[in-house]
């Protein structure tokens, strides 16, 4: 097998847990002697073994001696102490010969640490600086550099541009393949965010239903006021620690009072509506680092106009509806050529729909 062959297994391997790992980055490692992998393991969940660890105990299940041999790793490995120890440790005390690391840990305090701990140790280091092992964890990425989640806004609307016909009426915009394509990107991240009208409009659950083995996201609603009852689908199923209320100068104290008697997280921003940045901050402290944000059309326009956003996807379903509700609904520029920018990167079909992706 080529090196290649060995960092393309990794983020094979990484990629295993884009549905299980968050917040946490998804990682990958294998392990190689003798131009053999005779280890491979990745990071699964939060909290559990990290990826050298498990292509660590792989080889020695095996019955492998692991003096003197490779580890390719997608991401720089931990070296502190938290709910598991440093890997470094690990790496040092079964004797690596070298490690090869994908990309650094964008951690401003951990950037490069392990690099000079393995170093120090006299492990040869390599960093091959791979964007295919940055792109894995774009969105972990985010809340390390920007201080923020990373925010990928998606809405379905018909040819001529609409979130629902002029009744309200949205369902079915899109067909079944879009839909079930919209859950799996959920499942991507670890909240999902609308507003108070479209909780109020279409009793969302914004629940993911694919199989019982995603883990369920956090749901977020934009609610300035705190006026909503939170009665209906949002809540249902969804244990209290998961539902986080935003809200404003504008809420009553009497309103937070039942919200956090129910369990909610309550964060109250400055001004007479939510500021999405000190949203976003409040959130990337919870652990929170990516956003899929569903609409409304209000909600969409306030993260474009605050210029958030990181990512769009639009279904569009070959479907003519007229009248007014377009998913944006405010000046964005005055001339076509300040618009943003948006550079795709995905276009697919399910059926009649098409999907498109970008990044702004």
């Amino acid at each position: 097998m080529t090196e290649e062959a060995f960092w393309q297994r990794a983020i094979e391997l990484a990629r295993k847990a884009l549905l299980t790992c968050a917040p946490n980055p998804m990682v990958g490692a294998v392990i190689v002697k003798g131009g053999k992998i005779i280890g491979e393991g990745y990071h699964q969940v939060a909290g559990c073994d990290h990826a050298e660890i498990r292509a660590i105990k792989d080889a020695k299940k095996k019955g492998h001696d692991l003096k003197g041999a490779v580890i390719y790793v997608t991401l720089e490995p931990c070296s502190t102490y938290g709910r598991t120890p440093p890997c470094t440790k690990a790496i040092i005390e079964n004797q690596f010969a070298a490690v090869k690391i994908g990309t650094i840990d964008p951690n401003p305090k951990h950037a490069g640490r392990a690099v000079k701990i393995l170093t120090d140790a006299g492990i040869k280091v390599t960093v091959a600086d791979r964007a295919d092992c940055r792109e894995l964890n774009e969105v972990f990425n985010a809340r390390m550099e920007k201080g923020r989640p990373f925010i990928h806004l998606k809405w379905a609307m018909s040819l001529d541009g609409k979130l629902a016909a002029e009744s309200g009426d949205a369902k079915w915009i899109s067909n079944e393949k879009s839909r079930y394509e919209a859950h799996k990107l959920r499942a991507k991240y670890n909240a999902v965010l609308v507003g108070s009208k479209t909780v109020i409009a279409d009793d969302p659950s914004l629940g993911i239903r694919l199989s019982k083995k995603e883990r369920q996201p956090f749901k977020i609603v934009l609610d300035s006021e705190a006026k909503l009852s939170y009665n209906g689908r949002l809540t249902k199923n969804t244990p209290s620690e998961k539902i986080i209320i935003a809200v404003s100068q504008k809420a009553k104290a009497d309103r937070i009072k039942k919200l956090k008697e129910r369990g909610f997280t309550v964060i109250k921003t400055k001004g007479e509506r939510v500021s999405l940045p000190e949203l976003l901050k409040a959130l990337a402290k919870l652990g929170i680092s990516g956003i899929l944000v569903e609409g409304g059309s209000e909600t969409l326009t306030s993260f474009l106009k605050a210029k958030l956003a990181d990512r769009i996807t639009v279904f569009i379903a070959p479907k003519l509806l007229g009248g007014t509700r377009s998913p944006i609904t405010q000046s964005l520029c005055q001339t076509p050529k300040k618009s943003p920018k948006i550079v795709w990167t995905t276009i697919k079909k399910f059926d009649d729909d098409f999907m498109l992706e970008g990044e702004l």
